[in-house]
């Protein structure tokens, strides 16, 4: 009976319940933990150097020196889902905007027109040479979150900079990105991470929602285009995270889903993707920051991790957005918030 019992608590969870009543002493005590003041400081050290780069003029290298690469290498690898995610946070420093347009403009003349798997709309990792040349390796990571958090960061630059000149500009190819980004989508909602891949990963999606539903506010603001086709996409992405990949019994979300059924659980006690992947439906939007799952899965990832604990740079910046989340969720709650 305890599947029965977990289950219903997790749909109340995930229909954005704001309190579970003292049923569940573990997350009643959670929330208590994170309402009596804990804010999880530890995470603000990580912030990237905005003072001193590393003096390269071409624009992914440079942006990627805020985050502590030096310039002192014939040969810079970069991978461009990972410079989009640094400029998520290098937005919010207004001296740091022209930076993240040059950036832009820098992905978008280079977007592949056809690539490997057929597809438009996709950008290769590369090396970049100490003269900035440009040596491409003809591979991605992946397709769907290159594109999708492309498509957030735009968004992200005209809210901040109100600067719509960009978006117009480049128009035509966001449309074909959010075009490749539904090629990718599976019936159930969830996206590939390339055409002929197996498998649909809980990370990836939770950035393809959000970035399918800026592209969407994107597409209403800027052009009044109201055909819904990207919010539809989004809303089928998010419902296919909180059917497909949510874990009743455990109260965590699986770290993928193949094609042929198989799913992957999570556990705490694995960093990368298990726990790792647990804050990013927090911080990109997909539960609400509010609920008593977010506090859960957030309170438990932070009593188990800390910074040094993560891999990478970018994991550390998706957790600071997942904390930013948070954070603002206490301060907006009026029963008892610091």
């Amino acid at each position: 009976m305890w599947w029965i019992w977990n289950w219903f608590l997790a749909s109340a969870l995930l229909l954005g319940a704001t309190a579970c009543c003292g049923l569940c002493p573990t997350l009643s005590k959670e929330g208590r933990r994170l309402q009596q003041g804990k804010r999880y400081d530890h995470w603000d050290s990580q912030f990237p150097n905005t003072v001193e780069g590393n003096g390269s003029l071409h624009p992914a290298v440079k942006i990627m020196g805020y985050y502590g690469v030096s310039a002192d290498m014939d040969r810079f690898w970069v991978r461009p889902y990972i410079v989009n995610l640094y400029c998520f946070e290098l937005l919010e420093y207004p001296a740091m905007r022209p930076v993240v347009r040059d950036y832009l403009e820098w992905y978008m003349a280079r977007l592949n027109d056809r690539d490997l798997y057929g597809i438009s709309g996709t950008l290769y990792d590369l090396f970049v040479t100490r003269d900035g040349g440009e040596e491409w390796t003809g591979e991605y990571d992946s397709a769907d979150s290159y594109g999708a958090t492309l498509l957030s960061l735009i968004r992200r630059y005209v809210d901040v900079t109100g600067d719509r000149s960009l978006a117009d500009e480049h128009r035509k190819q966001m449309e074909t990105i959010g075009d490749m980004i539904l090629g990718l989508q599976d019936l159930d909602g969830l996206t590939y991470v390339w055409p002929g891949h197996d498998s649909k990963y809980l990370m990836d999606n939770c950035e393809v929602y959000m970035g399918l539903r800026d592209f969407a506010a994107l597409r209403q603001s800027l052009w009044d285009i109201r055909d819904g086709r990207f919010a539809q996409a989004a809303a089928r992405v998010r419902g296919g995270i909180l059917r497909q990949l949510f874990e009743p019994v455990s109260l965590m979300f699986y770290y993928g889903l193949d094609r042929d059924g198989t799913r992957y659980e999570s556990s705490w006690s694995k960093m990368y993707p298990d726990s790792i992947g647990q804050y990013y439906p927090i911080a990109y939007e997909v539960i609400d920051p509010g609920t008593p799952l977010a506090r859960w899965l957030w309170g438990q990832f932070d009593a188990r991790w800390k910074p040094g604990g993560l891999d990478s740079k970018d994991q550390r910046l998706v957790a600071r957005m997942a904390r930013k989340r948070m954070i603002h969720a206490l301060d907006s709650d009026t029963t008892g918030a610091p």
